[in-house]
């Protein structure tokens, strides 16, 4: 239509009946009535109890749901998941609705800041913690809120930082590993298996997806990393525990294999100290009688002594012999045995000198 005509008012009316429902002019009255109904005070609504199950292993339990877990991040340090974030799905069928019956609504958000913190939480949360993790839950990741669909799907996702106690396996040829597997143990604190499964998240095509990088944001810096996510794993577990003999406490545990960025410790210090010893043989091309070989070889030592303490801020602490101690140990026997030799060499040279003056 042009716009002089008189068409154009159909054509708007056309292109607003167009959008989706949740971008409507009436969404706040249907959202407002929603909410009431769902969790006001006349919707009997307890957010403490937990859903109506609809578990996929009733001989655990009858009671309660499964949680959906997965672990997304955008970059990865040797103990930490930083800038990632934690999600949880379940399914609460007391939320779901009628689309038709509120304006079209297909989504709707509800406070949601943690399981314990029932005056800021407006439903019922999944308990999930990090076994591993070296922070509470509420200190590694930030508020959020939950993302409820019509047919009660429940998506609970909060951005933060994960710092992990890993006990790291496949660390003895640091820095030239190939596999490096770091453990993240995910399950319940509160509530056993009674009440809360605990599962891998599922994608779009049906696989599991528990944990997964970001790679494709811009903002995922994945060429700025010190670490290469090789591939990850996901598993699930059942601890017993003696207070509880009859009450099983299911666990997803995520494997992350990945190996280290080669080339920051092979530019700044394999190479580096190959070239010092090295150096240090250059004593064996310069005259018996000449006292700077001493010199060179104090300076070189010194040197081969200060890499060594820089590497150290860089190793893991471990009770194991790593490659990179014994590297560094071998170029400082090398670099020793080149100043010692020097050592005699001149003590031998001087020896004569000061017996044929006697002599003469």
């Amino acid at each position: 239509f042009g716009c002089g005509s008189m068409g154009w008012p159909v054509y708007l009316l056309v292109a607003l009946a167009r959008l989706p429902p949740d971008y409507r002019r009436s969404l706040s009255a249907h959202m407002t009535n929603l909410r009431e109904d769902k969790i006001g005070d006349g919707s009997g609504y307890d957010r403490s109890a937990p859903p109506t199950s609809l578990r996929l292993e009733p001989n655990v339990s009858q009671a309660g749901t499964d949680v959906r877990v997965q672990l997304r991040f955008f970059k990865l340090t040797e103990v930490a998941l930083d800038r990632g974030s934690l999600t949880a799905k379940v399914q609460d069928t007391r939320l779901a609705w009628n689309e038709s019956a509120y304006g079209g609504i297909t989504q709707a958000e509800y406070a949601a800041v943690s399981y314990s913190d029932q005056e800021s939480t407006e439903i019922w949360l999944p308990d999930i913690t990090p076994y591993n993790g070296k922070f509470g839950l509420m200190d590694s990741f930030d508020p959020a809120v939950a993302r409820v669909t019509s047919s009660g799907d429940v998506q609970w996702s909060r951005p933060g930082n994960l710092e992990v106690l890993c006990r790291f396996s496949g660390m003895m040829m640091f820095p030239l590993e190939e596999d490096i597997e770091c453990v993240v143990e995910i399950g319940g604190w509160y509530r056993s298996g009674g009440f809360q499964g605990v599962l891998p998240y599922v994608d779009g095509d049906g696989q599991p997806a528990c944990a997964i990088e970001s790679t494709t944001e811009e903002s995922s810096l994945y060429s700025y990393t010190e670490h290469e996510i090789a591939y990850l794993e996901c598993e699930t577990d059942v601890y017993q525990y003696d207070c509880c003999p009859n009450e099983p406490w299911p666990i997803l545990k995520v494997r992350i294999h990945f190996h280290r960025a080669l080339a920051f410790y092979t530019l700044g210090f394999i190479v580096p100290v190959v070239i010092f010893t090295a150096a240090s043989f250059m004593v064996f091309l310069m005259g018996e009688k000449s006292g700077e070989r001493i010199g060179l070889g104090v300076t070189l030592m010194l040197v081969i002594e200060v890499t060594k303490y820089t590497v150290q801020a860089w190793l893991p602490k471990c009770g194991e012999l790593l490659w990179m101690d014994l590297f560094i140990f071998v170029n400082t026997c090398f670099t020793a045995a080149a100043l010692f030799w020097s050592v005699i060499v001149l003590a031998l040279t001087y020896s004569e000198l000061h017996t044929d003056d006697k002599i003469s």
